[in-house]
């Protein structure tokens, strides 16, 4: 397929705000456009939980991908049990870990995956 535009966005760390507003100024339209995201979807921002969904829509609608950074695979190491979360972000990844591997899907399991034994050996 081929798009009209294609945009590459990294560390949204959950300013969702933000990102609409990003996406009115580019003039997004799924129907002609695509997405990449390089990673870091989650963390600091106001709204993590809605950024994902956003961006959850939009590659189940084939006109997005994404890629895991850091704080991506923060969240799902403290969902799997992996890791310990930071007292002082808490608060704001509350209902996230079942969102971000939903939102994610099959390419947050391998590349955690291959994170996991990336630490084994």
């Amino acid at each position: 397929m081929s798009f009209r535009h294609q945009y590459v966005i990294g560390d949204l760390q959950g300013c969702y705000a933000a990102y609409l507003h990003l996406l009115e100024i580019l003039d997004f339209d799924p129907a002609q456009d695509k997405l990449w995201f390089a990673g870091d979807l989650v963390a600091r921002g106001e709204d993590s939980l809605s950024t994902l969904r956003h961006v959850k829509a939009l590659c189940e609608q084939g006109t997005a991908a994404t890629v895991l950074g850091n704080h991506d695979i923060n969240l799902i190491a403290v969902w799997r049990g992996a890791a310990k979360i930071k007292k002082r972000i808490r608060q704001r990844l509350f209902l996230l870990p079942m969102i971000a591997m939903n939102c994610l899907n099959g390419y947050v399991i391998s590349q955690y995956w291959l994170f996991l034994m990336s630490r084994r050996y």
